[in-house]
């Protein structure tokens, strides 16, 4: 790529950088549109390390990541944004020694308090993040990993677009666009509702949720969580599984912190979930 002139995309949220290399005017305009926290400028690509190229041709997008040797040819616009926001935000990329992941959708409501969604995959985590969300009482942090940074002590979120198999829950309520992936139809929410990566807050309220049958012996119901129940559910959504004596150590300093409380939530989802969290938070 020696004494190209591309447009070089530099991504530093949370003292983190990557660069990626775009050479068509278009795919610029859309980036920008879509990750507006990105810097874009004109640069001559001699003596520089790229992570990535996106180019354009009449037959669609290219992206070829040069770090992972991930590749994706005649792709649309909506594919190329979806995965150019999985492979940049891809915790392999992150200082791991910095940051500690929870599997977690993430928001802050407006009385400063961190809503922390939990739960197996497909029990409605980013549904019900989406719905917080369209509700003006929450901002968005993250809808799938929620990075703790351990230094100072705070969970931050990841600014890309939330990823929804329905929007039955969300319709006309919020601005999505739709993609394919793997054959499975996605809708990926408007950059107006990404996180900047960092927000303030004083409290934090873990919400475990689970998609159970009416019919089974105890039914719909709302539980508190105790200490060790937070600790062991701190555990088994951490994204960093193999690293036991981490997750245990990381575990055990959140679950004595007297600002974290915990409910699990079973058999409810969709409205009625999203009402017993408003009435957790603001009551």
């Amino acid at each position: 790529m020696n004494n190209e002139l591309f447009y070089e995309v530099v991504f530093n949220p949370i003292e983190w950088t990557r660069c990626f290399c775009v050479s068509d005017v278009y795919i610029v305009q859309l980036l920008k549109k879509e990750f507006p926290y990105f810097c874009f400028e004109e640069s001559d690509a001699s003596g520089k390390t790229i992570c990535a190229k996106i180019t354009a041709d009449v037959e669609g997008y290219t992206f070829q990541d040069y770090e992972s040797n991930a590749k994706f040819e005649k792709i649309t616009g909506e594919e190329l944004l979806a995965i150019f926001g999985t492979v940049i935000f891809d915790l392999k990329n992150f200082n791991n020694d910095k940051f500690w992941f929870l599997h977690a959708g993430a928001c802050v409501s407006d009385n400063n308090k961190l809503i922390v969604v939990v739960g197996p995959t497909h029990a409605g985590k980013s549904t019900l993040i989406s719905q917080l969300i369209a509700d003006n009482r929450f901002t968005y942090l993250t809808d799938d990993s929620l990075a703790y940074d351990k230094k100072k002590g705070k969970f931050i979120g990841f600014p890309r677009p939330i990823s929804l198999r329905t929007t039955q829950f969300i319709e006309n309520k919020l601005q999505y666009s739709q993609f394919e992936q793997n054959g499975v139809k996605f809708w990926n929410l408007k950059n107006d509702y990404m996180s900047s990566g960092v927000k303030e807050y004083d409290e934090i309220i873990v919400f475990s949720i689970c998609r159970e049958k009416n019919g089974t012996m105890d039914g719909p119901r709302v539980q508190k969580i105790t200490p060790f129940g937070v600790m062991m559910l701190f555990i088994m959504n951490s994204l960093k599984g193999r690293q036991i004596s981490e997750n245990h150590m990381m575990a055990r300093q959140l679950c004595n912190d007297d600002s974290i409380s915990a409910f699990s939530v079973v058999g409810y989802e969709g409205d009625e979930a999203y009402e017993i969290i408003c009435r957790k938070v603001f009551d």
